[in-house]
């Protein structure tokens, strides 16, 4: 199962912060998530373009994965969370559609979960065949 998730906030919240909103949103525990972001973080950085950032959770066992956008006026996290033993090959898709440049152009200006959902599908009809 692959779920969407969008949060607008006045100002861009600290990774632990990340991990607590995205551990809650995809009923994931706290620790676990916060723990796969700082060992992805770890192995370089997750900045793909000035002021986007694509933080991972990556864990054993999960049931639902996808993509959470979390945005400020003038930064973003998308965040994958995924199960690192049977990604979703369909999710890996869209997030690499979601990395050509005139799709990070659209990420800035999404300003809705309905947006985001739109470009999603965009992108979906785009690179998954």
């Amino acid at each position: 199962m692959v779920k969407l998730e969008f949060l607008l906030m006045p100002a861009m919240p600290t990774m632990p912060m990340i991990a607590q909103l995205t551990a809650q949103r995809f009923k994931l525990s706290e620790e676990h998530v916060k723990q796969a972001m700082l060992e992805r973080e770890a192995l370089g950085s997750t900045v793909v373009a000035q002021g986007i950032s694509i933080p991972h959770v990556e864990l054993a066992n999960i049931k639902t994965q996808g993509l959470f956008l979390i945005k400020d006026k003038q930064q973003l996290a998308l965040v994958l969370i995924i199960d690192q033993s049977q990604p979703d090959e369909q999710l890996i898709k869209i997030l690499q559609g979601l990395l050509a440049e005139q799709s990070l152009e659209k990420l800035r200006h999404i300003k809705s979960e309905e947006a985001f959902k739109i470009l999603i599908k965009e992108v979906a009809n785009r690179v998954v065949r």
